[in-house]
């Protein structure tokens, strides 16, 4: 032991052998320089002379047991050789698509399908949740049982936790019925289905694709023009179609804007309007050239297009407009400056936006016509607004021929306005406001539009009516579906 506690050790190295190789077989080297190439391949190459320095290749007797692991696959399943069934319901094949990302008009997101094995003819059911696959596999054994005169025998499925559930299981023994379940990993065992899924979204895709085809022939054919292929610029809005979706930006528009005002330079906020800013005709600050402030504001709204997170703070100081004051100014010029960062009278703002699927496809931020005394009073005209604008659209629809099945669902904050809408009898609450805002009443009675609450950080029309936080500000602005341009 030497003085600081350590020992010494005599250790014999061998050569070292640093960039250098162990194997001596010039085959087996070259199998694994070549990144394990057959040695088939390497034989060739060394015949035909192709590589410079490749010795003559002789395959080894044993095998690679890297290659074993590494280049293994599951054999073809062999075609024609499964039992055949010699009556309709012996065996019935069964699967769930889904979910999609957009939901069907009447809100399902997945579909089931029922394949007899004999006839091969297929029944679709649509679903809002997998749950629902019990209810849907009742009802299809109901009618097809009546209606062939025959029993299922043998339901066949992968194993989604849908169909493994013990509620499923204790009705397939109850009535008799052999549950085949595919191994693991293997869609292969449920072919039919599965095949049968791509057999239906190719007919949807065919179907689309023929619509489109349609309308362009009528298009073309009503009045003089030329398809030139997808569009990708219109009035400054850049449109970019990807298979996530479509993608509307007005980038351009956003800098030749900030250039015209020389705000190019400026230091970007986080959000378009101030957390508690208050802005009045009653300005005692400095006035600005209307004419300039005029330009800004409207090329802001035209830029709303595309920018729904602008549309609350574009039409607060469009308010201003005849008389605008350095604080007009400055509430405009933050506008800009927040644009750039993604590249008060007593009258509320009412807000809403309207789906389809996922798609947000009408939007609104418009001052109120009249001063609300309580926030559930101004809560109640923009729920009459929104109902106003619901009733318009599903009659669209209807002109359309995509009938909207049930009412148009309304998310409202406050559990006030709700009580309110629901109460056909006038009290000291309701007595002052307008007769024509109680139109959304009758919406209500008739089943047109249903008023459903939900909690304040859930609302999404929040971004149309007030300043917000910026954590709270771009919570929001994601679930509107507005993505950075990449």
């Amino acid at each position: 032991m030497m003085r600081n506690r350590l020992f010494t050790i005599d250790i014999e190295s061998g050569e070292v052998k640093c960039m250098k190789t162990a194997i001596k077989d010039d085959s087996w080297l070259w199998h694994l320089r070549y990144g394990h190439l057959g040695f088939s391949g390497l034989k060739l190459l060394s015949k035909e002379k192709m590589v410079n320095g490749l010795p003559e290749i002789n395959p080894p007797n044993q095998l690679c047991e890297a290659c074993i692991k590494g280049k293994q696959h599951r054999q073809s399943f062999e075609v024609g050789k499964s039992w055949r069934t010699r009556k309709p319901l012996e065996i019935v094949h069964i699967d769930i698509a889904g979910p999609f990302d957009i939901p069907s008009l009447g809100g399902n997101m997945y579909y089931l399908t029922f394949i007899d094995d004999y006839s091969k003819k297929c029944w679709v059911y649509a679903l809002k949740e997998k749950s629902e696959a019990l209810a849907k596999f009742k009802e299809f054994k109901a009618m097809a049982e009546k209606q062939s005169d025959q029993f299922i025998k043998i339901l066949r499925s992968d194993r989604g936790s849908e169909y493994t559930k013990n509620l499923f299981e204790d009705f397939c023994k109850e009535h008799g019925i052999i549950h085949q379940l595919t191994v693991r990993y293997t869609p292969q065992q449920n072919g039919v289905a599965e095949r049968k899924n791509c057999t239906l979204l190719d007919m949807a895709r065919s179907m689309v694709k023929g619509m489109f085809h349609d309308f362009k022939k009528a298009m073309t054919k009503e009045f003089e023009m030329t398809y030139i292929g997808e569009m990708s610029y219109f009035l400054g809005v850049e449109v970019k179609q990807t298979e996530d979706g479509i993608f509307l930006s007005q980038k351009k528009y956003a800098e030749q804007i900030l250039n015209k005002f020389r705000m190019k330079d400026y230091k970007p906020v986080a959000t378009p309007a101030e957390t508690g800013m208050k802005l009045s005709v009653d300005s005692t600050r400095e006035p600005v050239n209307p004419t300039l402030f005029k330009s800004i504001v409207g090329s802001l709204r035209y830029l709303t297009i595309t920018r729904p997170d602008i549309t609350y703070a574009v039409g607060l100081i469009s308010r201003f407009m005849e008389n605008p004051k350095q604080d007009h100014w400055i509430a405009a010029k933050r506008i800009l400056r927040y644009v750039k960062g993604t590249l008060d009278d007593r009258k509320s703002t009412s807000g809403y936006l309207f789906h389809i699927g996922s798609a947000i496809f009408s939007w609104s931020s418009k001052k109120q016509q009249m001063v609300s005394l309580s926030t559930c009073e101004a809560e109640y005209i923009a729920a009459a607004a929104c109902t106003c604008q619901a009733i318009w659209l599903k009659n669209i629809l209807d002109e359309l021929n995509f009938a909207q099945e049930g009412p148009t669902t309304i998310y409202v904050d406050n559990k006030s306005t709700i009580s309110l809408a629901k109460n056909h009898v006038s009290h000291s609450r309701s007595k002052h406001i307008y007769t024509k805002y109680h139109f959304i009443r009758e919406q209500v009675k008739n089943k047109n539009v249903e008023l459903v609450y939900c909690k304040t950080e859930d609302q999404l029309a929040d971004i149309f009516t007030k300043p917000l936080k910026a954590d709270t500000f771009y919570k929001l602005k994601g679930k509107l579906g507005m993505k950075n341009q990449v």
